[in-house]
């Protein structure tokens, strides 16, 4: 689930990333001398684009760390948390955009790309984490049976 995990945040980064330099810039308008008229008009680009990046990045932070035996557990969980909130914030951001009066349309198909890789990535985490818990049990069970067999009874 480790590289699920850094897959899914290298897509939201990149999603991020498509969408901050893919967008148009808004115009800013700066009034230097307002008696005489003159202002200047500079471009920005929103940052807000770049939500599913700021998402993405603990993903894959979450999925490095999750390689290593001794953080899986608390890594995997934490990950799941990220995804959670991202499912949320993406879902609602894109109900909540497209309910505008003139919604903005590309925006809006990123948050709900976001909120819908998010929300998959949830249920293979919630998948992932029952698995587990199965296979301690089963772990759990045989190593109970290994230990009654060696002391002559049966379980």
């Amino acid at each position: 689930m480790a590289k699920t995990t850094v897959i899914i945040g290298l897509i939201l980064v990149a999603i991020g990333l498509v969408a901050y330099f893919g967008s148009e810039p808004k115009p800013l308008i700066q009034e230097d001398n307002v008696q005489q008229g003159d202002s200047t008009v500079s471009t920005k680009l929103p940052v807000t684009a770049l939500i599913p990046a700021f998402f993405g990045l603990p993903l894959v932070a979450c999925g490095l760390l999750a390689f290593k035996d001794a953080w899986i557990a608390h890594a995997m969980h934490a990950a799941a948390c990220i995804g959670l909130l991202g499912s949320l914030g993406g879902l609602s951001n894109a109900a909540r955009g497209i309910l505008k009066d003139e919604p903005n349309y590309r925006a809006v198909s990123y948050s709900f790309l976001m909120g819908l890789i998010c929300t998959v990535f949830v249920g293979l985490c919630v998948q992932s984490f029952i698995q587990a818990r199965k296979r301690r049990r089963q772990q759990g069970n045989h190593d109970a049976s290994a230990v009654g067999n060696a002391e002559g009874t049966t379980p």
